[in-house]
């Protein structure tokens, strides 16, 4: 569930029957929905002219501890307001109850040049509570981040006669070493009741990654991966 507060809400559930074999993966559900979520509220605010940080955090309601935690993003980002051009991306997410769930905010800072869009910056906020293991924690939302950014920016798999024609990790498109950003975290302390932190890193960075592209090069992305058409 998105962590605005909405005066109404349905959710739909339509099962499909792809006739595929799918296995899980990270994020779970997550991962796409954080995409379809902050990706629109991105594209509403920008049609009515309106600046995506303070936006978000309108609509938050009495959610104070995501709305630091998108103040704290924006300022390890240098948030310039996501203004055209600037290659800014804003995104946050929260996984479980308004009580007891953790939350994320993240500014992707991104530019498009040869071969597609390279990712330079993450920066990170994240409320999970109290933190029991600071170092795993990090490590988490890390890989997270990473993860995430193989689903935004992978190469989607190819399909021959209904069987999968990719059998290799190399034809993934995969973040190798080279393509990992700089990735800065601050945690905001807290003493509520500790969240898992392992999820909430590959939700956020989809949506992020997505809007910094709009704002780099205008292009609006509704599906995932990104460039799968490229750009």
């Amino acid at each position: 569930m998105p962590p605005y507060k909405l005066p109404s809400l349905v959710v739909d559930h339509v099962p499909v029957e792809i006739r595929l074999p799918t296995g899980r993966v990270r994020g779970n559900a997550h991962s796409y929905t954080a995409f379809a979520i902050e990706s629109f509220l991105d594209e509403v605010a920008f049609a009515n002219g309106r600046e995506p940080l303070s936006y978000r955090i309108a609509m938050l309601g009495e959610d104070i501890r995501m709305a630091a935690c998108l103040q704290r993003a924006a300022q390890l980002a240098d948030w310039n307001g996501g203004s055209d051009q600037s290659g800014q991306g804003l995104a946050c997410h929260r996984i479980g109850d308004a009580q007891t769930g953790g939350r994320i905010a993240c500014v992707a800072s991104a530019r498009a040049g040869e071969g597609g869009l390279r990712v330079a910056k993450l920066s990170v906020a994240v409320d999970i509570g109290r933190l029991i293991n600071r170092d795993s924690a990090r490590q988490q939302i890390e890989g997270g981040r990473i993860f995430g950014m193989g689903i935004a920016l992978g190469a989607a798999p190819r399909w021959r006669a209904g069987l999968p024609a990719s059998f290799d990790y190399a034809d993934l498109g995969l973040p190798s070493l080279s393509d990992c950003p700089e990735i800065e975290i601050a945690f905001i302390a807290s003493e509520s009741a500790p969240a898992d932190p392992g999820e909430l890193g590959v939700a956020v960075a989809p949506p992020a990654i997505a809007n910094a592209l709009f704002s780099a090069t205008g292009l609006r992305s509704r599906r995932l991966p990104l460039l799968a058409d490229a750009l």
